[in-house]
This record gives C-alpha cells, sequence and structure tokens, in this order.
C-alpha cells in the first residue's frame, strides 16, 4: 500500500487501482475506481463525506 500527499490531496493506492481524498474544509471527497462493463474504470466513481462522518465511522 502507498500512500501521497500532495496539498489537500491524499492518494492511496494499492498496487493496479488508487483511491484519491480531496480534503476542502471540512468536506472529503474520495474518488476511486469502480467496475464498468468494460472491466474497471479510472476514478469513475466518488462519494462525499464529512470529517466529523469518517471520525465516527473510523476514528476507533
Amino acid at each position: 500500500m502507498n500512500w501521497y500527499k500532495k496539498d489537500n490531496k491524499f492518494s492511496v493506492d494499492f498496487g493496479g487501482h488508487s483511491t484519491t481524498m480531496t480534503v476542502n474544509n471540512n468536506d472529503v471527497l474520495v474518488a476511486y475506481d469502480s467496475a464498468t462493463s468494460n472491466g474497471v474504470g479510472e476514478k469513475n466513481a466518488s462519494v462525499n463525506y464529512t470529517k466529523a462522518e469518517l471520525a465516527k465511522e473510523y476514528g476507533q
């Protein structure tokens, strides 16, 4: 697993595919590779979270 940071963007990759987390104040946009009918796309799916939601879910 590799972690990268540039400004407010954090990238995590597991070899073949990566996830990018972009932090903007209290919001976190997570973009990831998702399956398509032609295979797996590149950053073709995303989910928005607040920092509070992530802390509640993963803080422990």
